[in-house]
């Protein structure tokens, strides 16, 4: 009986081993890869990082997006120095460790051998390579998003709120977490009975109030900007770079690049496999939450002039 937890907590340990390889050689790639030309978004957030760091004025970038990856990247200059490399560090820290939230995701959904090998092709991923070392808020986001995501999935709901309200507080992508929770909900069994489908959509309001009693104080003090690009957006007040962007084109052309060619094809694959699963089970299970991410998040962003690349 005393060895039973250190036997469990040894087989613990054996079961992550392959994941704990995964993010090694993941963090390897990434730092390989870390040195790299700055675009203009990243230089501007160096900027107001090192002005920050001289306890001058922030700037009008600062209130570009919310603060807590500048806020992180300003802690890592008081503790380590004035190194420009720290903030690309930071998001490679977020970038690999958020693979661990989607191994859970994966394992929840699907089981550890998806998980793994899910875990394997994001680590690899071109463009989430390249996204792993800017300079910029993305690998932050997905770190909180996925854990957002995990916990309301899991159904411990402040545990979400609270993930998602952090979130909200690195960049305003965090939203479409909101509409995505929204159609699992509503598109979950009607089997498990009224009481159960009241006490998931009870879930949904708890992890919504506990976000925005966590991030609302951003956005309605220093919101501004976040108000003037979604508004043109939805307007169609930027729609004269609709002729550059092209957004839903760009998405489709981009994909072998972002993804790979050995990717994509098994992307497809799976695609075609977890619509096999949706039509012989029922309307709604498991397997429909892949697509209705696919959907939540390329459909809304294909009509979106502003920033389509991102």
């Amino acid at each position: 009986m005393e060895d039973r937890p250190y036997i469990a907590f040894r087989r613990r340990v054996k079961e992550a081993g392959p994941l704990w390889v995964i993010l090694i050689l993941s963090a390897c790639v990434r730092l390989y890869y870390s040195y790299h030309p700055l675009i203009s978004d990243e230089v501007f957030n160096l900027v107001t990082i090192e002005r920050l760091a001289r306890g001058e004025d922030s700037g009008e970038y600062f209130f570009r997006h919310p603060p807590l990856y500048l806020f992180s990247s300003l802690l890592g200059y008081s503790v380590l120095g004035n190194y420009p490399q720290i903030p690309s560090y930071i998001s490679i820290i977020f970038s690999v460790l958020s693979l661990v939230p989607l191994y859970r995701i994966t394992k929840q959904l699907f089981d550890k051998n998806a998980a793994l090998w899910a875990s394997v092709f994001l680590s690899v991923m071109p463009v989430n390579i390249a996204y792993s070392s800017w300079i910029k808020q993305d690998a932050m986001l997905l770190f909180f998003f996925l854990w957002g995501l995990y916990f309301y999935l899991s159904e411990r709901y402040l545990r979400a709120g609270t993930a998602i309200g952090i979130a909200l507080l690195v960049k305003e992508f965090a939203l479409f977490l909101f509409p995505l929770a929204f159609l699992i909900t509503a598109l979950a069994k009607r089997e498990e009975g009224s009481d159960r489908c009241k006490f998931k959509w009870a879930g949904w309001l708890q992890m919504a109030v506990v976000a925005f009693i966590i991030s609302s104080w951003w956005y309605l003090l220093f919101g501004t900007a976040f108000y003037q690009v979604t508004g043109d957006a939805l307007i169609g007040g930027n729609i004269s770079e609709l002729r550059w962007h092209f957004p839903a084109w760009f998405y489709i052309k981009n994909v072998p690049y972002d993804l790979s060619y050995p990717i994509l094809i098994l992307f497809l694959i799976g695609v075609v496999f977890l619509i096999k699963e949706i039509y012989h089970r029922s309307i709604f299970s498991k397997y429909m939450i892949p697509i209705l991410w696919i959907l939540v998040f390329y459909l809304p962003l294909s009509f979106i002039t502003v920033k389509a690349p991102w």
